[in-house]
């Protein structure tokens, strides 16, 4: 069971501490807003962090935001974007420069966590729970609520649900070495077509 988002904060603090470094309570913050409840990308970004303060001293909010890719996020949105409107073409171009600069597999999980909260934001919208409680329920900040609810609009909640089975075959077919991340991303893609 992953820790809710509000339990994220302590969840970077422990883990930090397990493997023998310090995060602040503002760093804590700060990277559980970029991560999410995604505690596989959010333990990489943990240790990139640790290993940059060389294990040394605590590490600030100043550090999380120097070198976690807050960016990436915002980029992974446009890569979903593309996606949605199957558009493969542009989803590629955005997915190759992102693997240019990224590591696959953490890109492979943030795409993973986008399309969780896009089920989670379908299925709310769906439920009848209005625009403005989204941030709360899903726990995210309003302004990424508001992309959420913009992506989610173009899916039904089936559709939804049929990526994110996908998205879990294709997570086993990585760990199993039948796939490479980057051949992943390429095959959900070409997968999301639309006619």
């Amino acid at each position: 069971t992953l820790p809710k988002p509000y339990e994220m904060p302590n969840w970077i603090i422990q883990r930090a501490v397990e493997l023998g470094g310090r995060f602040n309570r503002d760093a804590a913050n700060t990277l559980a807003a970029q991560v999410g409840s995604d505690t596989r990308f959010a333990t990489q970004e943990i240790i990139k962090l640790l290993t940059y303060v060389n294990y040394d001293r605590m590490v600030e909010k100043e550090d999380v935001l120097e070198l976690t890719p807050s960016g990436m996020q915002t980029n992974v949105f446009e890569l979903v974007d593309k996606m949605s409107t199957g558009e493969v073409s542009g989803a590629s171009r955005v997915l190759h420069a992102l693997l240019e600069e990224e590591d696959a597999q953490g890109l492979f999980a943030m795409v993973i966590r986008q399309f969780r909260l896009l089920l989670q934001t379908r299925d709310l919208l769906d439920e009848g729970f209005a625009a403005n409680t989204i941030p709360a329920e899903v726990g995210v900040p309003p302004f990424v609520a508001e992309k959420l609810i913009s992506q989610a609009n173009r899916f039904s909640l089936a559709e939804l649900e049929n990526i994110y089975r996908y998205l879990y075959q294709l997570d086993k077919a990585i760990k199993t070495g039948k796939i490479s991340c980057d051949l992943a991303l390429d095959t959900l893609i070409a997968s999301l077509k639309r006619s």
